[in-house]
């Protein structure tokens, strides 16, 4: 409102002299023809007496910001994952997929359902790839046996992982780290080159994500080791709008050093940053690096990882572990 012209008598008062009532400073009365921010109000302190009140200036920077892992906190691709997985076997070791798996793009019910509970286990793609290898690996020696020997459950795998099953893969398959990591991405890219439509429509956003993305009215970052270009292409499908600059992939370095420069941006200082991922390795690891600092850390509930983990987070008095709807609702 413009209170230009407004003809205010003021016996009481001269112009621009502080108000008596409570807000000193920033009150003040203003003489005929005088100007008021827009905003102020107008109030009568006694008969014939008027004054221009200015609300207090509002602080910048207060509240929250976001920074958010995507694979499974945003987006569920492990249907991705598994297909790009199957795709990259196909390539290097088509046999082991001969007879019980036609097409990789279209898997069957039962091998995405024992890779989707092991998704919890693989924190660089490649790994995804070893894992296909083993679960189809003794399908095939299960249907063959004449014992009916049975394919380790999800349990086994998990809790022998790291300690031996993931680097006797390395070994019978003759194989190593980089050539996995060169094989995975260069058949996830053969994959979009030719059908990028069918790349994207292997993903999916959760349950009110897309709406809590676009109408939160905190700053949000994404930080994730998924390549920034995967991400940038998956927003764009899902209808999301954020700028490219908000989005820290793989090669912006770890998690940890992301969280660092992101409390030094001047649109984050003076608010909290809350780190919303889904591995909770990744979660203690920075509550111990971070502490001190305004950053509070949450364990997506719906992302990949198993009851065994957030039982584990919720010992940890740093970390609080959220559901999909609190999450959402937080957002917005």
């Amino acid at each position: 409102m413009d209170c230009r012209g407004v003809k205010v008598i003021i016996p009481a008062f001269q112009a621009g002299d502080p108000g008596s009532i409570p807000g000193g400073s920033n009150c003040f009365v203003f003489g005929i023809g005088e100007s008021c921010c827009v905003g102020s109000l107008l109030v009568q302190s006694s008969p014939g007496c008027f004054k221009f009140i200015m609300p207090p200036s509002k602080s910048t920077n207060t509240g929250v910001a976001y920074a958010l892992d995507f694979d499974g906190v945003l987006c569920d691709s492990c249907l991705e994952l598994i297909c790009s997985a199957l795709l990259s076997i196909q390539s290097k070791w088509p046999q082991v997929l001969q007879d019980i798996i036609p097409n990789p793009i279209s898997p069957p019910d039962w091998l995405v359902n024992k890779l989707h509970k092991l998704r919890p286990l693989v924190e660089v793609g490649y790994e995804m790839i070893l894992l296909g290898l083993l679960v189809l690996d003794e399908q095939r020696a299960s249907i063959r046996s004449q014992q009916k020997s049975r394919p380790l459950t999800v349990g086994e795998i998990m809790e022998n992982w790291h300690s031996q099953i993931r680097d006797q893969l390395f070994r019978e398959y003759e194989t190593s780290e980089s050539e996995l990591v060169d094989l995975f991405g260069t058949t996830r890219d053969g994959w979009m080159e030719q059908d990028l439509q069918g790349w994207l429509g292997k993903h999916r956003f959760y349950p009110g994500i897309v709406d809590a993305l676009n109408f939160s009215e905190s700053p949000i970052f994404i930080v994730t080791t998924k390549e920034k270009r995967f991400v940038c292409e998956l927003l764009k499908h899902g209808g999301v709008e954020l700028e490219e600059q908000r989005i820290f992939g793989l090669d912006s370095g770890s998690k940890l050093k992301v969280l660092k420069s992101l409390l030094q941006l001047d649109e984050v200082k003076g608010r909290t940053l809350y780190f919303v991922e889904d591995r909770v390795e990744t979660l203690e690891n920075a509550c111990l690096t971070m502490l001190g600092t305004p950053v509070k850390f949450y364990l997506a509930s719906w992302g990949y990882n198993t009851e065994e983990m957030r039982a584990r987070a919720c010992k940890n008095p740093q970390i609080e572990v959220i559901d999909l709807q609190t999450f959402v609702m937080k957002m917005q």
